[in-house]
């Protein structure tokens, strides 16, 4: 009678551990802890409390996957709003001085976190339904991407390719304010904290008050004119 009553206390534990993951924790404090013999699924007899050590050992396990996994996305998160912010103050502060010519003359700077997000979107898409988005027939929706982006990875990889945007537009922002001598310091402001606002206010921006009357772009003007890309660094006040 005492072993069928161990029994029937250790199927009951397994089975609560099932649906409740804490449930391993609480039946450690079950009368089963006392009992002489428990019973694993495949019918052999172990000591009491085994079972409830094994649930244990594999929920802790499980768990530590997890937070290593969301401990990097945090990290790499922290590290791409760290990365990015030099560069929009340079921009912002001192949008003349050699200083921030050298920092943004060159596409360095968009390397590190063109890879930060390769690496978050492929560590995504290979975990266990990863891919179910494009795979389940739905198509993407809304509600697929919000349960796409409740994974801490994916939200790093999707924040990844704002900050890499983002920057990119800010500086075309600032570039481009350069060229048509407008103040783009708003402008620049409101795109690293709202990206296409930035973009708008300096739209709007550049077609008020362009010192050079229309605004230029060397999309439609051509390299040949002299406020282009080539040329747009002759305009640094303090250039050395």
């Amino acid at each position: 009678e005492e072993m069928m009553r161990s029994i029937m206390i250790a199927c009951l534990c397994a089975a609560a551990s099932a649906f409740v993951p804490l449930a391993p924790f609480r039946c450690a404090a079950l009368p089963i802890a006392a009992s002489p013999l428990s019973l694993r699924p495949s019918g052999q007899f172990l000591p009491a409390g085994s079972l409830v050590r094994e649930q244990q050992r594999v929920f802790q396990a499980s768990t530590t996957k997890m937070s290593v996994s969301a401990e990097l996305a945090e990290t790499l998160f922290k590290l791409d709003n760290v990365a990015v912010l030099p560069f929009w103050l340079l921009m912002m502060v001192m949008p003349k001085s050699s200083l921030t010519q050298r920092a943004m003359g060159s596409y360095v700077a968009f390397v590190p976190l063109a890879l930060i997000y390769a690496y978050l979107v492929y560590s995504s898409i290979t975990a266990p339904g990863g891919l179910d988005m494009f795979t389940s027939g739905s198509g993407v929706t809304l509600a697929a991407l919000s349960k796409a982006f409740s994974e801490p990875g994916t939200m790093a990889a999707g924040w990844a390719h704002y900050v890499c945007f983002d920057l990119f537009v800010g500086r075309w922002v600032w570039a481009d304010g350069l060229r048509n001598r407008v103040v783009t310091t708003h402008s620049l402001v409101l795109g690293l904290l709202f990206g296409p606002m930035g973009l708008l206010s300096h739209l709007v921006t550049r077609s008020l008050f362009s010192g050079s009357g229309t605004p230029k772009d060397p999309l439609v003007d051509g390299l040949d004119d002299p406020m282009s890309d080539e040329n747009l660094m002759s305009l640094m006040d303090d250039r050395r």
